[in-house]
């Protein structure tokens, strides 16, 4: 990986000029799953913790809503679950940015170039 002068000299970046692009998908696919394996999980947990729970009533099963969660928990589940969702968005749109975004001056950040 190469970096080049930075393009705005007050503002601290690295700007990358030439990469292996393999290793660059690789690493925002795999940030990509990690997101959508956290997103499912934290659901999954809110579910069982605060969600809805069968049980029985009057000698049938039904569908309740679980109180023993505190409005803390819950809201805790609820910013976590925001937070892992718009992650994931940004995370896809950047992949998608990668392999849609028009050819540059230099052809190296490419995919298959």
């Amino acid at each position: 990986m190469k970096h080049g002068p930075t393009p705005a000299p007050k503002i601290i970046n690295c700007l990358v000029t030439q990469a292996n692009t393999n290793i660059l998908v690789t690493t925002v696919v795999c940030v990509v799953i990690w997101d959508i394996l956290m997103f499912i999980l934290l659901l999954r947990s809110a579910y069982y913790t605060c969600g809805i729970r069968p049980q029985q009533l009057d000698g049938g099963t039904d569908l309740i809503l679980d109180k023993s969660c505190s409005q803390f928990v819950k809201i805790l589940y609820r910013d976590g679950l925001i937070y892992y969702f718009y992650t994931l968005i940004l995370h896809v749109g950047n992949l998608v940015s990668f392999f849609v975004s028009p050819v540059s001056q230099n052809k190296s950040l490419r995919p298959g170039v």
